[in-house]
């Protein structure tokens, strides 16, 4: 904006300049020439000749003031004196007949030269007449110097916006070929340092966030592909062996072997339920709703109930359970009621399934920085697990942490395995 302001005031200074240049010398040079030529004599002689005839026709004398200034008006003279011996009879800028006691008049001095003389009922007198005759000229000039102010003034703004213009363009065409997709346009143009650049910048950013933004949904959608087949290959592993279970039991008349395989049946079907259960909460999570946070509270508040309950559930199916503290630490934390309720069964569900009952798990919690931990250690049971290979689980946990703002990191080792969950602490208002 302030450039196209300075090329304004350029070209209006420019135009300004030359309207004066063309004023000045033409009205000059105008100047010039009719005083130095015949065109006003050559006028005066056919206006007082025309006067004579008039004056001829009504037998005026030279104080029939009255009928002179009406002749005057009608022909549109611009100054008109009568005089004789250099003594004023009449002068058309007075308003009232001149008296006949010979006033002076200093204007005969510089008329006396164009002075004719004209013949009147009561005797001859000279005569000045002067018509404007060379004020169109004057006026041509003016207009012509406006004229070509204004079109220096337009030429000067033309040619200062014309590289903007050329650049409104450029964008312009690389904005359409989004019309063709993101990655038809290497880059924006950016160039210069004023509003348009601003523009250019803001168009390349809105494409890198588009890209990364399209790229992101790709590799979302892509590993959801991938979710998708893994839990659809898992979910048909227990349902075919429940189906087989079934049929056995159908046609198994023997009440023992039917009671071992009604066992069987029920595993599976709770196999299958708690992947059913793992893929709806999956997208449950990326629906794309944000969880409805709740104020802080300490974490004492927070995780105790939670805690409590793993210990529980795992001591009563036969694991030992340890804690890396004395105490709850002193400090707030805000998350997701229903989100931290998932996050503990889904630890709990994969605790039950592959620890080894024959080694403790440790519960450890702690500050690190300006994150609260709460982390799971446990030694992997030897034995072959059914269905880790799609790790919906820890992968729900995951985006269900990030959603609250925290994180989840997880280490898996030939023979142990840890899992670590990391909120952000309240900020104290003295921090």
């Amino acid at each position: 904006m302030e450039k196209m302001i300075g090329i304004l005031l350029l070209g209006f200074f420019l135009a300004l300049l030359l309207f004066l240049l063309i004023f000045f010398m033409g009205n000059g040079a105008l100047n010039r020439y009719f005083e130095s030529s015949m065109y006003r004599r050559n006028v005066s002689k056919e206006t007082i000749a025309m006067f004579q005839e008039y004056v001829s026709r009504h037998h005026l004398a030279a104080s029939d003031t009255e009928r002179i200034r009406e002749w005057a008006k009608e022909n549109h003279i611009g100054y008109f004196t009568i005089s004789r011996k250099r003594m004023l009879l009449y002068d058309n800028y007075y308003t009232l007949p001149v008296a006949l006691d010979r006033t002076k008049s200093e204007q005969l001095h510089y008329t006396w030269q164009y002075f004719q003389e004209v013949s009147f009922t009561d005797g001859n007198a000279d005569v000045f007449i002067y018509v404007n005759r060379e004020r169109k000229y004057y006026i041509l000039v003016d207009v012509a110097a406006a004229l070509c102010g204004v079109l220096v003034w337009i030429g000067v703004f033309a040619f200062g916006v014309s590289g903007y213009v050329r650049y409104i363009r450029q964008l312009s065409g690389e904005v359409a070929k989004l019309e063709d997709g993101l990655w038809s346009v290497d880059y924006f143009t950016i160039k210069g340092e004023d509003e348009l650049t601003d523009l250019a910048r803001g168009l390349e950013h809105m494409k890198t966030v588009l890209l990364e933004k399209e790229e992101k949904e790709r590799n979302m959608k892509k590993a959801q592909n991938k979710l998708v087949l893994g839990m659809a290959h898992d979910l048909r592993t227990p349902l075919t062996a429940l189906m087989a279970y079934l049929e056995i039991i159908k046609r198994e008349p023997e009440h023992d072997k039917v009671e071992l395989y009604v066992k069987k049946t029920v595993g599976k079907a709770i196999q299958i339920k708690n992947l059913s259960d793992q893929l709806f909460e999956f997208f449950l999570i990326n629906s794309g709703q944000q969880p409805q946070m709740e104020k802080s509270e300490s974490i004492a508040f927070v995780m105790e109930d939670y805690c409590s309950e793993l210990c529980n559930v795992l001591q009563t199916n036969g694991y030992t359970v340890t804690l890396g503290w004395k105490q709850w630490e002193e400090v707030k934390i805000s998350v997701c009621y229903d989100y931290i309720g998932r996050i503990m069964n889904n630890l709990l569900s994969n605790l039950l399934k592959y620890a080894d009952k024959t080694k403790e798990i440790l519960l450890d919690m702690g500050i690190c920085q300006d994150e609260f931990f709460f982390s799971i250690m446990n030694a992997a049971a030897n034995k072959e697990q059914d269905h880790r290979g799609t790790g919906i689980g820890v992968h729900n946990i995951e985006i269900m942490m990030e959603q609250m703002q925290g994180r989840c990191e997880e280490e898996c080792g030939e023979e142990s395995y840890r899992i670590c969950l990391y909120f952000p602490l309240e900020k104290s208002e003295n921090s």
